[in-house]
């Protein structure tokens, strides 16, 4: 009930919360190589590893933002025009 009474603040709080997420990982930065590990099994470094997770996990949060997003605002208008409701 709470979240349903301030969707305006929880989406928003959420949305600038992903956007500062893109921004982490998706800035250029400087590594030092010394920094990351390489895993002797992959040959990968750690740092190559938990980018490619953290990526895949911003895109799957992306996704049930929207989702959320559409549920919880674009559903009702659109199905009214529909007639549906």
């Amino acid at each position: 009930m709470t979240l349903s009474r301030n969707r305006e603040w929880t989406f928003l709080i959420a949305g600038l919360a992903i956007a500062l997420n893109f921004y982490l990982v998706y800035r250029k930065k400087s590594v030092d190589a010394e920094a990351c590990e390489v895993d002797l099994t992959t040959g990968e470094a750690a740092c190559d590893v938990a980018t490619n997770w953290n990526k895949r996990i911003l895109w799957i949060t992306v996704v049930i933002y929207i989702i959320g997003f559409t549920v919880s605002y674009l559903a009702f208008p659109v199905l009214m025009n529909l007639g549906l409701l």
